[in-house]
């Protein structure tokens, strides 16, 4: 497996399982640029994330970085994560695809104030589409989509298929804590 990290070509071997970020904790920078270039560092090649992949791109910076599906790359491999996918505060991208994602097992979640544990949080964000064909399974945990702009395709998905029967696993219209 090889991506692109910054001006560097990585090679990973197949099946690489990466240490993701713990919940609440997020890439640093002093701009959207370096963010991207801390989480390609991050994720770039894994397939496998003990942990969550949560990227806000919320900054201080005055010109936003045009962003592109390739912007997202790093995310190209990912087959598995033990804890949340997480996309908040994320400006104008046409399409964020992880083609490879099949689970998300919800290990660690995102707790709210009414009880639900959120495992797939997309929030304040301009993603014209969330393309994850492979994705079957949220083994645990609950599902928010908020101020979403545009993004309309996750509407379309039958989340019923995906959320294990006998989870706590549903759509959660509401504020996270």
């Amino acid at each position: 497996i090889s991506c692109m990290s910054g001006m560097v070509w990585i090679l990973l071997p197949a099946g690489t399982t990466c240490v993701g970020d713990e919940i609440g904790n997020f890439a640093q920078g002093s701009s959207i640029a370096d963010i991207l270039d801390e989480l390609s560092e991050q994720f770039c090649g894994c397939t496998h994330i003990t942990g969550s992949i949560q990227i806000d791109l919320s900054t201080t910076e005055d010109n936003p970085l045009n962003l592109t599906e390739n912007s997202f790359d790093f995310l190209y491999h990912v087959q598995e994560i033990s804890g949340v996918l997480r996309f908040q505060n994320i400006s104008s991208v046409p399409r964020i695809v992880l083609p490879n994602l099949v689970i998300i097992r919800g290990d660690e979640q995102v707790p709210t104030s009414e009880g639900d544990r959120l495992v797939l949080i997309v929030r304040n964000t301009e993603i014209g589409e969330l393309i994850m064909p492979q994705l079957r399974e949220i083994s645990v945990g609950d599902v928010l989509f908020e101020n979403t702009g545009d993004l309309c395709n996750y509407k379309t998905v039958n989340w019923a298929d995906i959320l294990n029967e006998g989870t706590q696993g549903r759509m959660a219209p509401l504020e996270v804590n």
